[in-house]
């Protein structure tokens, strides 16, 4: 076993400060927001608080490091614990992977019903071709395309438009049309089709009090949205196919 694995101080009780710091500048955070912000599961969060983890793992480690101090810590931190650690590595935990805020007006596009597929397309890592804009919206489509790469919200890069920089948020308002309109494009092709062998979904309703049960409902749409992000990362499963997954929880209340 490795001899400085087995000499470094408490990992965890390192952690378990920095969360406790980053709780008191931000008390008005769930610990599911908090655990989004780190970009680890609120499950993991919440054992690395526990000391459930006692050795936690080097990716969060600095992802919690990376989110509560900066690049600085990060690297004295690595060079204390894991000094055997290639720098190329140190490299790829220091590079940030902050989501983007859009202008009102460019979520527009996404809001659109004849533009929101290719602005998903435009911000994966494989892009969107300008070839295909052009065979499916004309010129008109691919003048939109060229406005927003025009604006640094887009790049132009090889026949292809990519985000200009980092990950989209969108806002709930964008999201559920989003939603909307993936919903729309899903039942269509169950109706022309009578198959649904390019999208699945799921329904559940019950009477319940949701304010002792949403808390934990919302770690475990969080951990979900951590599990899916992470398949969908995956280097080996890269390909052309663009996959989209959501959820939603409504609250209807009965008034008498």
């Amino acid at each position: 076993m490795d001899k400085v694995y087995l000499e470094r101080p408490n990992v965890c009780e390192i952690l378990q400060s920095h969360i406790r710091n980053f709780k008191k500048e931000h008390p008005r955070l769930s610990g599911a927001q908090i655990a989004r912000r780190f970009g680890v599961s609120t499950s993991s969060l919440n054992r690395i608080e526990n000391g459930d983890i006692k050795n936690p793992t080097i990716e969060q480690a600095v992802k919690v490091l990376r989110a509560t101090c900066g690049p600085e810590t990060v690297a004295e931190f690595m060079r204390t614990y894991y000094p055997d650690i290639h720098h190329g590595l140190l490299d790829y935990f220091k590079a940030s992977s902050e989501r983007v805020e859009l202008e009102e007006d460019v979520e527009q596009y996404f809001c659109d019903e004849s533009t929101y597929m290719m602005m998903l397309f435009a911000t994966t890592k494989r892009g969107l071709s300008e070839n295909w804009v052009l065979q499916e919206y004309g010129r008109t489509g691919h003048q939109k395309f060229m406005k927003l790469a025009a604006r640094g919200v887009l790049v132009n890069r090889d026949g292809r438009f990519f985000a200009g920089n980092g990950d989209i948020e969108l806002s709930h308002k964008s999201a559920l049309k989003v939603i909307e309109h993936v919903h729309k494009d899903a039942f269509n092709e169950l109706t022309v089709t009578g198959e649904n062998k390019n999208f699945s979904t799921y329904l559940e309703h019950a009477r319940v009090d949701y304010k002792k049960i949403g808390k934990d409902i919302s770690i475990l749409i969080e951990d979900f949205r951590f599990e899916i992000d992470n398949i969908l990362k995956k280097a080996n499963g890269s390909g052309e196919d663009l996959v989209i997954t959501s959820n939603m929880i409504k609250v209807i209340m009965e008034t008498k």
